[in-house]
């Protein structure tokens, strides 16, 4: 691992890089290279833009066997909430999801499919290592009713403004 340039280098020649886009414009520090695959943690804190830009960096040289992609994992919220969920969450797991009790697991190995692009749900009681009471507990002492939604239950439909006022 080379601290200085971020990266990890391999006896083959492969690298792994890690980056960060602090700014809408970050992206121009990758407008050069190449990457066979990108990988987002808390997708929906990038905005739109900065993810289509990095969709436009995954390439290869012609004939190169390797399979290209872009992974992410997040929660829901955040600039580009709307657009993650289009792309990714179908209404038949949403419905699954809704169908759960609050504290179900999600199956192991669930995998929906929405035009080529996978999801795989994700909520509290599907981490086994963590203090589920004690975490429960936090998350149920949160103010905000849509933050809470969405951490504890991976939930996608939640959003801000549609409380009824009165």
């Amino acid at each position: 691992y080379n601290q200085t340039k971020r990266q990890w280098k391999f006896p083959g020649g492969e690298i792994i890089e890690l980056g960060a886009l602090e700014h809408e414009s970050s992206v121009l520090n990758y407008q050069g290279p190449s990457y066979h695959r990108i990988a987002f943690d808390e997708m929906t804190h990038f905005t739109p833009g900065q993810i289509d830009f990095m969709k436009s960096r995954i390439r290869r040289r012609a004939g190169c066997p390797i399979t290209l992609g872009m992974r992410g994992a997040t929660n829901p919220g955040g600039p580009s909430h709307a657009s993650i969920k289009n792309t990714f969450v179908s209404e038949e797991a949403l419905a699954f999801l809704r169908a759960l009790g609050p504290k179900a697991p999600t199956p192991d190995g669930l995998v929906f499919w929405k035009g080529g692009a996978a999801f795989v749900p994700a909520r509290i009681a599907d981490n086994p290592h963590i203090d589920f009471e004690d975490y429960e507990s936090r998350l149920l002492s949160m103010v905000d009713p849509v933050l809470r939604s969405r951490m504890m239950n991976g939930d996608w439909d939640v959003a801000e403004g549609l409380q009824i006022q009165e």
